[in-house]
């Protein structure tokens, strides 16, 4: 059974092979983190099969992609204008794990919405979806790691109650680098 997490104005669903290609768009729309990663701006399609085949081996692991929901108003305005109905459009991708390394402790491995798709709440409301999810798992904890010189990521986590607990040094793609860990208590 494929998993599924829908919430107002956004839905999570198993990512497939299929998706590859609007999910490189997802990533290629942040060059920093590509840069930070992997020594590059833009990530190739065959990178990210290898990454997407590698991952799918993590026990409890799941590649999600993150879609639009159409809401009331923009059937409205379709319907107006006599256009078609509008597609929901991937805008992120998720990996994540409810017991890796250990139980009870989920992990979030890969978290990004689409550049131009930022500041719209969507993030705030996947973030939302996947604790949720995780809490019904028998996660009391969700933990990630943010590369160190990404400021504008660790506000982003802070503003959702992720607090940092440790720096280590990690291999992050291609690269090793500070990492910051962070963790949110998800349930009592």
């Amino acid at each position: 059974m494929s998993l599924l997490l829908q919430g107002k104005h956004v839905w999570l669903r198993e990512m497939t092979p299929d998706d590859l290609g609007a999910v490189l768009e997802v990533y290629n729309s942040h060059p920093a983190y590509n840069l930070w990663r992997n020594g590059t701006a833009a990530l190739s399609l065959a990178e990210l099969e290898q990454e997407y085949k590698a991952m799918l081996d993590i026990p409890s692991g799941h590649w999600m992609i993150v879609k639009t929901v159409e809401t009331a108003q923009t059937a409205e305005t379709a319907q107006t204008a006599h256009a078609a109905k509008p597609e929901p459009k991937i805008i992120g991708v998720v990996h994540f794990s409810t017991a890796h390394p250990s139980p009870g402790k989920g992990w979030i491995g890969l978290f990004l919405i689409h550049r131009d798709c930022q500041g719209q709440g969507f993030g705030r409301e996947a973030c939302s979806l996947l604790e949720q999810y995780c809490a019904e798992q028998g996660c009391s904890q969700l933990h990630l790691g943010v590369i160190a010189e990404d400021e504008q990521t660790l506000r982003f986590w802070g503003k959702l109650g992720f607090e940092q607990y440790r720096q280590v040094t990690a291999p992050v793609g291609r690269l090793t680098q500070p990492v910051l860990l962070l963790a949110k208590q998800i349930t009592d």
